[in-house]
């Protein structure tokens, strides 16, 4: 099961756990409430006025699906990330690059330039 979890999640369950899971979006909490609201009355108003007619069951159905759409659509586009407080071992590292070549010793044009500009005045 833990196989399954990783492969549609990307980690472990474990991360899930100690995790909070947060919006990397950057709108606020009342945005997505009116955003939600919005789409609900924009799924509502799609079959309000429908030229066919629909028992009320089936209607409340699609209205249903719609909006669980719209919804799972929104939650998308807010880009919802897991936020860890600690490190994950051996994943986290930092790499560091020294180049000592005889290329980095050359000194450049702009500094040349400086040192003539000093001995000019």
């Amino acid at each position: 099961m833990d196989r399954w979890f990783e492969f549609l999640f990307k980690y472990q369950p474990i991360v899930f756990r100690r995790g909070e899971i947060t919006f990397a979006s950057g709108l606020s909490t009342e945005w997505m409430v009116f955003l939600l609201a919005g789409l609900l009355i924009i799924a509502l108003l799609g079959y309000a006025r429908t030229a066919a007619h629909l028992p009320t069951r089936t209607k409340l159905g699609l209205i249903a699906l719609r909006t669980g759409l719209l919804w799972m659509l929104l939650f998308c586009l807010l880009r919802p990330a897991v936020h860890l407080s600690v490190v994950i071992p051996q994943r986290s590292f930092v790499a560091l690059l020294v180049d000592d070549s005889q290329s980095m010793s050359i000194a450049d044009e702009a500094a040349l330039r400086d040192d003539d500009r000093e001995v000019d005045c």
